[in-house]
This record gives structure tokens, C-alpha cells and sequence, in this order.
């Protein structure tokens, strides 16, 4: 799912295949965990998001890249 953004963006260092023997990074989420889309908290730099206003059930609370910690939801404002 994220080799060929890699390869369009020529990030030799992303958008591995899902392999034995490939790095993993894991994401941790809470499933029930219902809650409203407010582009304004979210943890990125856009400025909008298609998913304003919706409700959605699953919220990630860490993601891990190459076993470092890089994104934790306690850091974040909400």
C-alpha cells in the first residue's frame, strides 16, 4: 500500500513490502473508540481534511517507524 507513494516521491527509505524479513511498524489503535473529525487537531500539516465532521470508531494512538515512537496520540493536543 505504500510502494509506489514511496517510488512516486523517491523515498528509497519508505514504502517497504509486507514480507518476511521486512521491517515492521506497528500502529496502535483502539477499536469502539467513537469519536468526531476536527481537521483543526488532527496531527498533520494540511490545512483541510475529506473527513471533517464524520464520526469514526477507531482511534490510532501510536505508530512506530524503524522502532522509534512517531506519533503518540498523549503528545498531541485533541
Amino acid at each position: 500500500m505504500s510502494e509506489r507513494p514511496a517510488e512516486i516521491t523517491r523515498r528509497a527509505d519508505h514504502g517497504r513490502p509486507i514480507a518476511v524479513g521486512e521491517p515492521g511498524n506497528p500502529i496502535l489503535v483502539t477499536e469502539d473508540s467513537e469519536w468526531e473529525v476536527v481537521g483543526e487537531d488532527l496531527a498533520s500539516t494540511a490545512e483541510n481534511t475529506p473527513y471533517e465532521g464524520m464520526t469514526l470508531n477507531t482511534r490510532v494512538h501510536a505508530t512506530l517507524l524503524r522502532r522509534r515512537v512517531s506519533f503518540d496520540s498523549t503528545t498531541q493536543s485533541s
